[in-house]
């Protein structure tokens, strides 16, 4: 049978120009504004009663090696980066170790609190403005308690073993300190000998770990990294509930983590196919983290399978034969619905377990060491699917370890992974589902259909949505959630909605040449159909439905990529960009103009706040009436009050999503028919960091810019590529098809 696979017409373009840069000049001091003056002399007595409170109990309070943690809590109005209390903190004996909750955790010794109440008792003019921020001090212990009562139910979520053990994640306290770090990890072989452990996934890197459970008795924990580094993590199988809070209040431990294993979120309608599909020789391969392949309608399909992670006994084989089947044929088994043709062969890694198995617990670790060897073994599948999500919803603040690690392997082999929102049972919270909470991933969202022609609709209401930790933008995308699938079943969730992006994830890798993830997300993340950019927590962007090609461009379109390795205290700025003349009427931009842009972040994990770095984009136009460049989409200097920004402007968020459709009336005069594109970097939390990680650390990040007459008839994509000549070039691979003769 032919190879129905497109041929390019209008290849996306890549940018081959390079950017100007400009070294960015420190702006002046901090100043006590008259909201914070307003509030000093309150914040200042309260502090210093605090502080000599904490005194007064030192003796009595958990502490390692007479260093104790302490959380700072700041106003709701100073969670801005520039509120870092250096000043204040910068006495002996007293460092910032974590951002946390809205503040700071604080490691103190007996005379660094009597440092710090001096400090403030008298202060300097920057320590005035510290101590304008500080809403409470308390020991780290009790906000952990309290905040361990008000989320206890998530212990019953915790797996349990044959042995009614409960299996918990915990991350060990962030001290700075050699000697506080070495107390903690005496203290934790003691405490916990009769306890069962699985080594941290560190011990075990080159070999694959066993799941045979090992008394923590005896064993020498190795829990910090050499010098002022990320905690590590440690699996523990624990008798009692209880000994959680047991830990929390020991000071021993930051934060912990029920350990539950990734499990299928089953509840188009169309007929049976009526035979094998197309010949799949040269599809595509899309590794599907599931319960396995054990059907044998698509077996000609399958490119290759690992070594299990889970027996058959234990697998989830049921969904993933369902998942399996959708990666391959996805749009004849819902024939009913437009879904792109877009076949793909499978590489089956069976990992996703039943929910009635009580057996070790396939853990985070387990699962991404798996991965590790696997994508290292099969180069060519770029593309990874797991419809597969916990059974409770994603931390407010924190992000949960799989998703920590799966975006680290993915970024190491430079693959893509899909991950499905996850599925909530009514009165649960409508919030994503770990490993959802992965800022590498899509993240896919299910989607209704509506109206004639089973057009794409509202949210699926089974369908987790809303944000991640720390307002993390997932969903990314959303698209049909219900399917018939393998077995004649007519199942609804977000895992039905995932395969859909995979494969289209999938070809995209194959139609671009020097593929990288990132691209290819924007790439698909610029063909979503929800208008303006807007982000919506329920369908994420919408679905990759606005170009039926990502990799393509209809002719009144052009889409144009790049990428950089950019540095903090530096600006870039990709000038003369055409505006192709189509789009200019009476002298006005007129048409739709979208920037994506998508950075591969700095993350930190000895607190909340997870990513340490951010990308500020923007477009700028000269107008008639100015020599200068002014703002089109984007800021420069943006005002807006932090925790709004946060929410509204992505900020501190990977992915910028920017657009504005220009009319006669509302675009403005162009002075020159071209633009410009500048970004530049910022870094929070500095003190995690050494000064010359923070000057030297290149950060890549992509950009997708789109230019769209409204005219459907325009030729704007060749006028684009005449106006820039040299500067681009096609970033399409040609794809010859082939003719079947066969009648």
């Amino acid at each position: 049978m032919a190879d129905n696979r497109p041929v390019f017409n209008n290849p996306a373009l890549r940018l081959t120009k390079s950017p100007s840069e400009q070294k960015i000049r420190a702006t002046g001091g901090r100043k006590l504004e008259k909201q914070r003056a307003e509030r000093y002399e309150t914040c200042r007595r309260r502090a210093y009663e605090r502080v000599s409170r904490l005194l007064d109990q030192f003796s009595t309070l958990p502490r390692f090696s007479e260093r104790m943690l302490v959380w700072m809590q700041f106003y709701h109005d100073s969670a801005a980066p520039s509120h870092t209390p250096n000043e204040l903190c910068g006495v002996s004996g007293c460092q910032i170790t974590a951002p946390w909750r809205g503040g700071y955790v604080i490691e103190l010794t007996e005379q660094g609190l009597r440092n710090l109440r001096g400090r403030i008792d008298n202060p300097t003019k920057q320590a005035q403005i510290d101590i304008s921020n500080i809403l409470n001090i308390e020991p780290f212990t009790s906000a952990l308690q309290r905040e361990y009562e008000r989320h206890s139910d998530l212990a019953s979520q915790a797996y349990r073993d044959a042995e009614n053990r409960i299996w918990v994640r915990f991350t060990v306290a962030p001290y700075i300190s050699t000697d506080s770090q070495n107390a903690v990890c005496s203290y934790l072989e003691d405490v916990l000998r009769d306890a069962w452990i699985l080594p941290p996934a560190e011990e075990t890197l080159d070999q694959p770990r066993s799941r045979d459970l090992v008394p923590a008795q005896g064993r020498t924990l190795t829990l910090y990294d050499a010098g002022r580094s990320q905690p590590k993590t440690l699996v523990l199988g624990l008798s009692r509930t209880d000994r959680i809070s047991e830990l929390l209040l020991s000071g021993s431990i930051g934060r912990w983590e029920p350990i539950t294993t990734p499990r299928s979120v089953s509840p188009g309608a169309g007929r049976e196919p009526e035979e094998l599909p197309y010949d799949l020789d040269r599809a595509p391969i899309i590794g599907v983290i599931d319960g396995g392949y054990h059907a044998n309608s698509y077996l000609n399909a399958v490119a290759w399978q690992s070594d299990k992670l889970v027996t058959d006994d234990e697998a989830d084989r049921r969904h993933g034969n369902m998942l399996a089947a959708m990666i391959v044929d996805a749009t004849r088994w819902s024939n009913s619905l437009p879904i792109p043709d877009l076949p793909c062969r499978l590489g089956i890694v069976q990992a996703v377990q039943r929910d009635d198995i009580l057996v070790t617990p396939v853990t985070a670790e387990d699962l991404v060491l798996h991965l590790d060897k696997v994508m290292a073994d099969q180069p060519e599948t770029r593309v990874w699917n797991l419809s597969a999500n916990t059974p409770f919803a994603a931390h407010e603040f924190e992000v949960s370890e799989m998703p920590h690690l799966l975006a680290g392997v993915c970024r190491k082999h430079q693959n893509l992974i899909v991950i499905s929102s996850g599925n909530r049972e009514p009165g649960s919270p409508d919030i994503i589902s770990p490993p959802a909470d992965c800022d590498a991933a899509l993240v896919v969202a299910g989607r209704s259909t509506t109206g004639l022609f089973e057009a794409l609709g509202g949210k699926c209401d089974i369908s987790r949505t809303a944000f991640g930790p720390e307002l993390m933008f997932k969903p990314d995308l959303s698209w049909f959630s219900t399917h018939r699938v393998l077995g004649g079943a007519t199942v609804r969730g977000s895992s039905f909605a995932a395969p859909l992006v995979s494969r289209l994830a999938a070809h995209c890798f194959e139609h671009v040449s020097n593929p990288t993830p990132d691209l290819v997300r924007g790439l698909i993340l610029n063909a979503a159909d929800l208008p303006k950019g807007k982000y919506d927590e329920h369908l994420g962007y919408g679905s990759p439905v606005l170009i039926n090609e990502p990799w393509n461009c209809p002719p009144n379109m052009v889409i144009m990529a790049w990428s950089e390795a950019m540095r903090a205290q530096q600006s870039y700025y990709w000038t003369d960009i055409a505006v192709p003349p189509s789009m200019i009427k009476n002298g006005r931009l007129v048409g739709r103009v979208r920037l994506i842009a998508i950075l591969e972040p700095t993350v930190e994990r000895a607190g909340d706040e997870y990513f340490s770095i951010r990308i500020q984009t923007n477009v700028r136009h000269l107008p008639q009436d100015k020599e200068k460049w002014t703002g089109l989409l984007g800021t420069e200097k943006p005002t807006t009050y932090e925790h709004k920004a946060r929410k509204e402007e992505q900020k501190w968020q990977p992915v910028q999503f920017l657009e504005k459709q220009f009319t006669e009336t509302n675009g403005p005069f162009l002075k020159e028919n071209r633009l410009e594109v500048g970004a530049r970097l910022f870094w929070r939390h500095r003190f995690l960091f050494e000064d010359a990680t923070i000057r030297e650390r290149a950060h890549e990040a992509t950009f997708v810019l789109t230019l769209e007459s409204s005219d459907s008839e325009d030729d704007t994509y060749n006028q684009f590529r005449f106006m820039m000549g040299t500067e681009i070039e096609e970033m399409g691979i040609s794809i010859e098809t082939e003719v079947d003769n066969e009648e």
